[in-house]
């Protein structure tokens, strides 16, 4: 059935309630595609193949000192940083200096580094206070135990980093402090102030095709505790990779190697264009939607980015490389969004509700005859429903009871913490 069918028939039922719930979610739903098919439908599509990548998740779960977590599914060599650890368990705070940033990757999460269009001025009074709040707000919470300055450049506002790192230090000592940057604004003067702030670890970024800063990672290790390197890794890169990474593992430098799939952000779509890459899209257009509901990064797959990230851990691990590695893939990342999400809506659970793989809170509805509906409710002892002299609400588990009769039936998705309808299936019409 077209859209345009299916409209009519929805106008069609004549219950002004179910016509207004369906349409509106039809719409959130049309609006948010459209943002999302805009730019995708610019770009080649390629599905990757599950098969290669698991026969190389097989390999590594047999070569010495590599692992599978098997809740996160987080892929590692030796071991994790003590940060990658806790962003597993969603113990974690990061601040945002500023978006601006010296440079402009075509994979960046800012539209416009250079000029970013969402303003954040660390020299403000209250973008500051604001920082200082979600540090301490965050921390009330004893288990979480680090803290991040990303985003941007944080380099281009270097009195702020030491404010903040000065703040934390005198009222947060034993937290574990993080910084990212492209190392391209670092000298010797900034690294020994870092150290006498307590910084415990930088991740420099590498951009694909630079060659890695080995200068940089000697001096910087004279300084600070932990030193990593985190990068995006381009598919079809294999050489180019092997090559880096082995000029960095006979340096002896650098502590882990953090390696990122490759997404595509919503973002640049010509520039994603212009270098061929091509993207794995989810299986189904509500699978894309579930998905990235309530989700602040669209995130997706770039095709044969992971496969190129565990054949560097299969080939590494194989060589007793002297940093660690992890790989940290789309799917972890998002697994890590969802069970925080889970964790919200196990909380605030209504009792026939069922979380669902995107942690969305999913119930039957019925919307017509519903004295005849209490009546099935009360014969068949079900004590767990919500009655509104509109509709009800209660467990799929019983839509079966209800299937044959003359019901407006519809599975119902309302976000994690129960604060809109997201999206419906219309059971028989």
């Amino acid at each position: 059935m077209n859209k345009k069918d299916f409209l009519k028939k929805i106008k069609s039922s004549n219950n002004p309630y179910f016509v207004k719930d369906i349409l509106t979610m039809f719409l959130k739903k049309e609006i948010f595609l459209k943002k999302i098919y805009d730019n995708i439908n610019y770009l080649w599509i390629q599905k990757s193949n599950l098969d290669e990548n698991n026969e190389i998740i097989n390999r590594i779960r047999n070569n010495n000192h590599t692992f599978v977590d098997k809740e996160s599914k987080d892929i590692y060599y030796k071991t994790r940083s003590i940060w990658c650890t806790l962003c597993t368990l969603w113990k974690w705070v990061t601040v945002v200096l500023s978006y601006k940033c010296h440079r402009d990757c075509f994979f960046c999460y800012e539209e416009t580094p250079l000029d970013p269009k969402v303003v954040i001025d660390p020299y403000l009074k209250d973008d500051m206070d604001r920082i200082y709040w979600i540090i301490d707000d965050a921390f009330k919470d004893e288990s979480n135990k680090t803290l991040a300055i990303t985003w941007g450049e944080p380099f281009l506002f270097v009195d702020k980093v030491y404010e903040i790192l000065n703040y934390v230090q005198n009222k947060y000592p034993w937290k574990h402090t993080r910084i990212y940057t492209t190392g391209d604004i670092m000298d010797e003067e900034i690294l020994k102030n870092l150290n006498l702030l307590w910084l415990d670890e930088i991740r420099y970024s590498i951009k694909p095709f630079e060659e890695p800063k080995l200068e940089l990672f000697r001096l910087t290790k004279k300084y600070i505790k932990a030193v990593l390197i985190e990068m995006p890794v381009m598919p079809n890169t294999k050489d180019y990779m092997i090559d880096i990474l082995t000029k960095i593992d006979n340096d002896w430098y650098i502590d882990w190697i953090n390696l990122n799939e490759l997404t595509f952000n919503n973002l640049n779509k010509e520039k994603y264009k212009e270098a061929w890459l091509k993207l794995d899209l989810p299986e189904s257009e509500n699978e894309i939607y579930h998905r990235y509901f309530d989700v602040s990064k669209v995130e997706i797959w770039v095709s044969w980015s992971k496969k190129l990230c565990l054949e560097l851990i299969d080939i590494f691990s194989n060589k007793n490389a002297w940093f660690f590695m992890h790989y940290c893939d789309l799917d972890t990342v998002s697994n890590h969004h969802y069970v925080h999400k889970r964790e919200v809506a196990k909380f605030l659970m209504i009792p026939y509700y069922k979380i669902t793989k995107f942690s969305l809170n999913k119930f039957l509805r019925i919307y017509n005859n519903l004295d005849k509906a209490l009546a099935i409710i009360n014969k068949n002892s079900i004590k767990e429903y919500y009655y509104s002299w509109n509709y009800i609400d209660l467990s799929v588990d019983n839509k079966n009871i209800f299937i044959n009769e003359s019901f407006l039936l519809v599975i119902i998705y309302k976000n994690f913490n129960n604060t809109s309808l997201v999206d419906f299936e219309i059971l028989n019409m």
